[in-house]
């Protein structure tokens, strides 16, 4: 007797371990590839009678209508992600117009003219906002990341070939390197196989979309340059200098806020439409 469940065990393994297993299966435990063999026929790999490895179609790895039970609306979260992208870009604004008096009070500077009451006043508007909009971006991401998580969850329960474990939805931001692409991916595959699954179902939606790179091209910039704005200045010089640099900052994540709610409300209104079909053909609790 096993002392492992590995049905359960091996719902969790990538489409190339499960091969593996399936091509050495002489080395491996009965159990094991028995479970293995379960979860390739299951998935589409490997035909009823275990003999034949076959490709599935994107059809095979639909998971049928009547099996999902458990998928949950993400309209709310959408909405508030939404909403904190939109404070992040009022946010922005406020920065630019207070980075613009800066401008203004270091460029038309004389000697003597720089009191340190003027200085004072400049460092505390601009530390202010800077701790605001660091606040406001912090739950911003925090919402988003929440947004983000439930919608590659909820494709998981739809679909069986998902690329990655539900959990890079939250991990992927935080590990260095991977930050700067998986994201990325598992946007894309959100977006690719949600239109699958619509189609599949015969639903009706929207199935144009902006370059998802688009959105991504802005995040990594804005991310990379914000790095930069960590230098402190000395001189009045280097003042004005990183006074334009982040306005510029600033503009660029506008357009990447503008982006980001664009494609937050397309991709949520066709994953509502998922959700809504499923609650109206009785198979939600």
């Amino acid at each position: 007797m096993s002392y492992y469940n590995w049905e359960k065990i091996v719902e969790s393994y990538s489409e190339s371990e499960l091969k593996k297993i399936y091509h050495d299966k002489d080395r491996e435990p009965s159990d094991k590839v028995g479970a293995v063999e379960k979860e390739l026929v299951k998935r589409g790999f490997l035909s009823p009678d275990l003999i034949l490895m076959q490709k599935p179609t994107n059809e095979d790895y639909i998971v049928s209508t009547s099996e999902i039970s458990n998928t949950e609306s993400n309209i709310k979260f959408a909405k508030i992600a939404s909403t904190a992208v939109g404070l992040v870009l009022l946010m922005d604004i406020v920065k630019i117009i207070s980075l613009k008096i800066q401008y203004d009070i270091f460029s038309g500077a004389t000697s003597g003219s720089l009191t340190n009451e003027i200085i004072s006043s400049n460092n505390f508007r601009q530390l202010m906002i800077t701790l605001v909009y660091l606040f406001i971006n912090l739950l911003s991401a925090i919402a988003f990341i929440f947004w983000f998580h439930r919608a590659y969850d909820n494709l998981h329960k739809r679909i069986l070939n998902c690329e990655f474990d539900v959990g890079w939805a939250i991990g992927s931001w935080f590990v260095p390197i991977l930050s700067l692409f998986r994201p990325y991916n598992i946007m894309s595959e959100l977006v690719e196989k949600t239109n699958i699954i619509l189609t599949f179902r015969g639903i009706e939606h929207r199935k144009k979309w902006f370059n998802i790179g688009l959105w991504w091209t802005f995040r990594v910039i804005t991310h990379i340059i914000s790095f930069r704005l960590g230098y402190i200045s000395t001189s009045i010089n280097e003042i004005i200098f990183f006074t334009l640099f982040a306005i510029i900052f600033s503009s660029l994540d506008i357009i990447l806020g503008i982006i980001t709610i664009l494609m937050i409300n397309r991709f949520s209104k066709n994953e509502d439409l998922l959700f809504n079909d499923e609650e109206n053909c009785g198979v939600l609790q």
